[in-house]
């Protein structure tokens, strides 16, 4: 390359100059990545509708993550809730009308909130990471369409402490 352009780039360099450089934000969303959910409470809720006894917790958990990012892909169609709802139980293959999977992921929704139960442990790697992170300087964010509960949420599983900033979907 060009030496003139190379001496200009080191020159121009904040920390050549004695400032800080600049930090980097960490971004991170909260459900399913942070704090997962409890397979029990989602199974009971499947088995309070006659559905679901034969369904393992495994297959509870993966069709709960492919339920979160149903509003990624185009099928199923329509509304948030429905389109959740419908991935969420035609991934345990449960037939619903869109009526009943809104139903469904309605109530997931409000058991899903600050100090409720559906969402019961954090990730056994999210302490360690959110520390190193900022001990490396790091701007630490949540991220949440939690609806006004991600500051709650977090003091109650004392992860609040490790962020810089939080952004809910409320903000």
């Amino acid at each position: 390359g060009d030496p003139e352009l190379a001496a200009h780039r080191r020159s121009c360099d904040p920390r050549v100059m004695g400032m800080q450089a600049p930090r980097h934000a960490v971004v991170f969303d909260v459900g399913c990545t942070l704090i997962h959910p409890s397979t029990k409470v989602l199974a009971a809720m499947l088995r309070e509708r006659g559905v679901g006894s034969a369904i393992t917790d495994r297959d509870v958990a993966a069709a709960f993550r492919y339920a979160c990012e149903a509003n990624l892909r185009r099928l199923p169609s329509g509304p948030s809730n429905v389109r959740q709802g419908a991935a969420f139980l035609g991934a345990l293959g449960i037939p619903s009308s869109a009526d009943e999977a809104a139903a469904f992921w309605h109530e997931v929704d409000v058991r899903g909130g600050a100090g409720a139960l559906l969402y019961d442990h954090i990730d056994e790697s999210a302490v360690a990471t959110l520390t190193q992170l900022r001990e490396d300087g790091h701007v630490v964010v949540a991220a949440s369409n939690s609806d006004g509960t991600l500051d709650a949420e977090l003091a109650s599983f004392g992860l609040d402490v490790l962020f810089d900033r939080t952004f809910d979907s409320s903000d």
